[in-house]
């Protein structure tokens, strides 16, 4: 058994004690009590107690949530970016999906025009499936000015945005 001793100032003179054991200053010199002994059993049923309810709080199963959608009605999303800085803008389109999980559903096909107040107008290019840019060099927004974004779908769907 290996016994642990520290050396500690007491009332100005060395003593070695050991630290699980706290000295009793009414009792003899030779009695010790096991109050630090207590105390360091107690946090530490603490700590494993504190462990254990964090463990069983984090880890406990978890069902997943799916809801039924008896009407579903595909929407079109439009991701769109319009600005005076030297670089192409772009609008996204995809559709949604009935499955919350489920990867965006891009589309493809469609035209894809913005216009300005002034009655200036660019078709934006499809550079991948659902992603529509302009050319920097051709066109940049203006500050002061107002854009009408207009989509019109393969399936023969059109929609246009407000003036911003």
């Amino acid at each position: 058994m290996v016994h642990v001793w520290v050396l500690w100032i007491i009332n100005g003179r060395r003593e070695q004690i050991n630290p699980y054991f706290r000295r009793n200053s009414s009792a003899p010199d030779n009695s010790c009590c096991f109050i630090n002994l207590k105390r360091g059993l107690v946090k530490r049923w603490y700590r494993i107690t504190f462990i254990l309810i964090v463990s069983f709080t984090l880890f406990t199963c978890i069902d997943p949530y799916t809801p039924d959608l008896e009407s579903f009605e595909s929407l079109l999303v439009v991701d769109a970016l319009l600005t005076d800085e030297d670089a192409s803008d772009y609008v996204r389109l995809a559709r949604t999906t009935d499955t919350p999980d489920a990867r965006k559903v891009p589309v493809s096909g469609a035209k894809v025009v913005i216009t300005d107040d002034l009655g200036s107008s660019i078709i934006l290019e499809e550079r991948y499936p659902g992603d529509y840019r302009t050319d920097s060099l051709l066109f940049r927004g203006a500050v002061g000015r107002t854009y009408t974004l207009s989509i019109e779908t393969d399936e023969g769907d059109q929609y246009e945005s407000n003036h911003a």
